[in-house]
């Protein structure tokens, strides 16, 4: 984020769309290597994007941060461990949302989409 601020100045917005995908495999199938590095994508980058975007927010008087969570994130459309690094991001947004904006507002940007 710091290297956007430098290149282009003021940023309005940070869009997190992360997405790699498991191979569906059954949960007692999981390989460690494989479920690290689809949370790693899926979950600590767009967590740690969001990190640093919310401070430089904040410095400069407002921002928004939009998180793809993707309907993996609420379904079973997908392998057990993408699920599940999807999901992560629902509820750090939703905290993210009410920590810095009225309860309303937040309530009207976390719907879920259909």
């Amino acid at each position: 984020m710091l290297l956007a601020v430098r290149e282009f100045g003021r940023p309005d917005a940070l869009i997190n769309n992360s997405c790699v995908m498991d191979d569906m495999s059954h949960i007692g199938e999981i390989i460690n290597k494989k479920t690290e590095r689809v949370f790693r994508f899926n979950t600590f980058v767009p967590v740690y994007a969001m990190g640093s975007a919310v401070k430089v927010f904040l410095e400069q008087g407002g921002g928004n941060v939009i998180n793809v969570a993707s309907a993996g994130a609420t379904h079973t459309r997908a392998g057990a461990i993408y699920c599940g690094s999807k999901a992560a991001i629902a509820p750090v947004s939703k905290k993210t949302a009410f920590m810095h904006t009225s309860r309303a507002s937040a309530e009207a940007l976390l719907l879920p989409a259909e």
